[in-house]
């Protein structure tokens, strides 16, 4: 932390919480929840030790936090496992009465829940292919796909999308929207979503996605990823 800084640099507490906070703002230095300091991905270029010690949970609860704070809803954070599902590696549970609940190591189909959907659809080809022929559709309601072929051209349409939403295909009285968390390389990494009911996300569609594509948008950056956005469509997000 910073007292163990300025033992190190012999300088002051206040003069160390001044650095580091212009370092944290340039993205020099990342604060993780214990306050502790890490190097950010501006020293990308200084070799694998800020991969190593990156971390995107992290990296990614502020805006988690702050994305709750705005909503009051389920905070969702995802990533692809070996397997093919989708697994909770963060979580910020709502607070409203019909709130979505769920737990970190929750493990997810890739095919009937927004944030497997965008990861999946994000994939290359070949890894696409693997894991689709591993998995079984099953028909967790009355919407889901379980047909491959319907699966992978809705892939094809997710593909290099801002965002991507289900409605009820894996629970019903549940809908939840992603957005795409990028690498410094430009990789879809991650997804971020909120979860809530249906009627809530189709009367709150925009001001979720916008609030979602901002926090996405910001923990990317914290990442080393200052690239555009890999998809607009007529000059502007994603639409369902």
């Amino acid at each position: 932390g910073a007292t163990e800084i300025g033992r190190l640099l012999e300088l002051d507490k206040s003069t160390v919480f001044k650095l580091l906070y212009t370092l944290e703002q340039r993205d020099y230095v990342l604060k993780t929840e214990s306050a502790k300091y890490c190097l950010g991905y501006k020293f990308k270029n200084y070799g694998n030790i800020v991969s190593e010690r990156q971390n995107l949970v992290d990296v990614a609860k502020p805006f988690m936090h702050a994305l709750y704070e705005q909503l009051h809803e389920t905070v969702c954070l995802a990533e692809l496992n070996t397997n093919g599902k989708a697994i909770v590696t963060a979580l910020m549970e709502g607070d409203t009465p019909k709130h979505v609940k769920s737990r970190v190591g929750y493990e997810m189909g890739s095919y009937d829940n927004a944030n497997g959907k965008l990861l999946l659809a994000n994939l290359s080809d070949h890894m696409q292919h693997e894991i689709l022929s591993r998995i079984h559709l099953a028909p967790r309601t009355p919407h889901t796909i379980v047909s491959r072929d319907v699966l992978e051209q809705e892939l094809k349409t997710r593909r290099g999308r801002l965002w991507v939403e289900q409605y009820e295909e894996y629970r019903l009285n549940h809908a939840d929207i992603a957005c795409p968390v990028f690498d410094m390389d430009g990789h879809v990494t991650a997804a971020l979503s909120v979860a809530c009911t249906p009627d809530y996300l189709r009367e709150n569609h925009q001001l979720i996605a916008e609030a979602l594509l901002h926090a996405s948008t910001r923990i990317s950056r914290k990442l080393g990823f200052y690239g555009k956005p890999f998809a607009m469509i007529d000059g502007s997000p994603d639409t369902p």
